[in-house]
Order: C-alpha cells, then sequence, then structure tokens
C-alpha cells in the first residue's frame, strides 16, 4: 500500500511545478500588455499636448521613417519579380509526368 502514497508526492510536485510555471508565463504576458498599454497612452497625451510645431516634426519624421520602408520593401519586390521573371516557365513540368525525371 506504500506505492501509491510513495507516488503521490511526485505527482503533486509536478502539478504543483506545473501551476507556478503557468502563472508565472500568464503574468509576464499580462504584464508586459499593460506596459505596453500604458506606454501608448504616455505617447499619445504626449503628442496631443505637444506644440503643433513638435506635432509637425514627429508627423514629419515618421513620414520619412515609413518612406525608407517604402524603398526597401519596393526594392525587395522588385528584384523578387526579377528572379521570377528569369525562371523558366518549364521548371515544375517534369515533375508531375510520371516518368520519374527522365
Amino acid at each position: 500500500m506504500s506505492a501509491p502514497r510513495a507516488a503521490w508526492p511526485k505527482y503533486k510536485r509536478m502539478v504543483w511545478t506545473g501551476a507556478f510555471a503557468a502563472v508565472t508565463f500568464v503574468g509576464t504576458i499580462y504584464g508586459a500588455g499593460l506596459k505596453t498599454r500604458l506606454e501608448y497612452k504616455e505617447e499619445k497625451k504626449k503628442l496631443t499636448e505637444a506644440p503643433i510645431d513638435d506635432r509637425i516634426d514627429a508627423l514629419e519624421t515618421r513620414r520619412g521613417q515609413l518612406l525608407s520602408q517604402r524603398i526597401q520593401i519596393e526594392r525587395k519586390l522588385a528584384e523578387l519579380r526579377r528572379k521570377m521573371a528569369e525562371e523558366p516557365e518549364g521548371r515544375d513540368a517534369g515533375k508531375g509526368s510520371g516518368d520519374g525525371g527522365k
């Protein structure tokens, strides 16, 4: 009869360890979400209370960042289109014919 008692503490330890790990994980994710939300509200408040000239400067800076991202994406897209145009048309033609590629 001592075998089930010996297994119970090990099982119980595993359950408690899993529970503590789950609570820690959920707390970390929830805390990070709260911090992000708070930072967003502070940034929004700072922008709405800022003078017009500062708001214009911030918007121009953001516009510059977005334009640089757009240039990078367009460059990647042009490269991808160039690679697709260079590929031979019949590249996948032999795969489904069933002749074993011969």
